[in-house]
C-alpha cells in the first residue's frame, strides 16, 4: 500500500494518492481510513490524516487520535485526548477501554480498574470493551 503526501489519501479503485477534499470525503469515511492505518500500525500517518478532519473535537476523532498517540509511546498524551473524548460523550466505551490500556502503561492499575467499572455500568460484561479491558488487566469477570 502506498505512502501518502501529507494531506493526501490513498484512493484504493484508483489505486492512488489524491488529495483529501471535505467535499467528497467526510469525517466518517475519514475515520474508516485512519482506522485501516491503525491496523496496518502506520500511527504517524493515522495522526496526519486526523489533522484533516472537519471537526477534530469529536469522541470518535479525538479517541483515535489517543490510540494512535499512545501506540507512539506518548501515554501522558493519550490519557488527555482520551479524557477530553469523554467529556464529550462519557459513553464512548472504546475511549474508556483505551484508557484503561494507557492507564496500564503507566503502572496504574487502579485507574484502568476504574475505567473496567465505568464500562461495567454501561454494559454489563456482555461487550468488547468489557472483556478487552478486563484481560489486559488480568481480571477474569464474575460467572453470570
Amino acid at each position: 500500500t502506498a505512502h501518502c503526501a501529507v494531506g493526501d489519501i490513498y484512493d484504493y479503485r484508483r489505486s492512488i494518492c489524491t488529495a483529501y477534499d471535505r467535499r467528497l470525503i467526510g469525517d466518517d469515511i475519514l475515520a474508516r481510513y485512519v482506522g485501516v492505518l491503525i491496523l496496518w500500525e502506520r500511527y504517524g500517518e493515522a495522526l496526519q490524516v486526523l489533522a484533516l478532519a472537519e471537526n477534530g473535537a469529536t469522541a470518535r476523532i479525538l479517541n483515535l487520535r489517543a490510540f494512535a498517540t499512545r501506540h507512539l509511546g506518548r501515554p501522558d498524551e493519550a490519557i488527555g485526548l482520551y479524557l477530553e473524548a469523554l467529556r464529550i460523550d462519557p459513553d464512548y466505551l472504546p475511549a474508556r477501554e483505551y484508557l484503561g490500556e494507557a492507564y496500564l502503561m503507566q503502572g496504574r492499575r487502579d485507574r484502568a480498574l476504574d475505567q473496567l467499572r465505568e464500562i461495567e455500568s454501561r454494559c454489563g460484561h456482555r461487550c468488547d470493551e468489557y472483556a478487552d479491558l478486563a484481560e489486559a488487566i488480568g481480571e477474569v469477570p464474575a460467572a453470570p
